[in-house]
């Protein structure tokens, strides 16, 4: 008999994503490498110097995505996949701001301005018009890009078409990202840490929705799009595609296996 797995279990979550698992450690090898081999203080330098009026103006709004008009707009979407996705966003948020506040309050690392300032480096920053300072020891993590991979990493697991969605959802942290550095907010060890604490975010909470709620639900697993499903037929549709994929797995020749 074939194997219904549960789409909350473990071997589901990586067979469904691993392009977005497997290209989210390249990219955070690469920043940690780049992180390991310069001094501090030279990233933010590294794109002070590099600004330009379009760089202002992008990363200015772009940072944005990270915050609460992103989880409003990322609500919008899953309304038309599932009630239950919807229902988790707040869940989301929720744990972002609970880790981040705790994490900040126990590093206290001074913020990329007053770093420079504390030690007579404030003359090589150019601010930016628009941008506030921060002067706080709340910089490590960053918030704003734990948000972003929790909330854009929640979004992948929930939606279709994995490849085209994996590199689009994988785009929009990374910028939020950057766009802290950019801004002169965070150092890139902040947005390190705040990537890989909310990517792990956005997959508990995927599995936690599985937790809290039955599966399969009467009407959770609805939206506005979708007529009711049953049990039963979450179950055959499983089944036939699992089978699908043996059979064609079978048929091929052994050199292809």
């Amino acid at each position: 008999m074939t194997e219904v797995t549960h789409p909350a279990s473990w071997q589901r979550i990586w067979r469904e994503n691993r392009m977005y698992f497997i290209t989210f450690f390249i990219l955070w090898l690469i920043g940690f490498g780049i992180y390991l081999g310069i001094a501090q203080g030279d990233d933010i330098l590294f794109f002070n110097r590099r600004r330009t009026g379009f760089g202002d103006f992008f990363f200015r709004y772009g940072t944005q995505m990270g915050e609460e008009i992103a989880y409003i707009a990322v609500g919008m979407i899953l309304i038309f996949y599932s009630y239950r996705h919807l229902i988790m966003i707040p869940f989301v948020g929720l744990a972002v701001t609970l880790v981040s506040a705790l994490m900040k309050s126990i590093f206290s690392h001074p913020r990329p301005f007053r770093w420079f300032q504390e030690n007579g480096l404030d003359g090589l920053i150019k601010t930016i018009e628009g941008v506030s300072i921060n002067m706080g020891a709340n910089s490590f993590p960053s918030g704003h890009t734990m948000s972003a991979f929790a909330l854009y990493t929640f979004l992948a697991l929930c939606v279709p078409r994995k490849r085209v969605n994996s590199v689009i959802l994988l785009a929009l942290p990374v910028m939020v990202g950057i766009s802290r550095i950019y801004l002169i907010k965070h150092f890139l060890k902040d947005v390190l840490l705040g990537a890989l604490v909310g990517l792990m975010i956005g997959v508990l909470i995927y599995r936690l929705q599985y937790v809290l709620f039955k599966y399969p639900h009467s009407w959770m697993d609805n939206s506005l799009t979708i007529r009711p499903r049953t049990q039963i037929e979450e179950v055959i549709e499983e089944v036939e595609t699992t089978t699908k994929k043996e059979k064609e797995e079978a048929v091929k020749p052994e050199s292809e296996k």
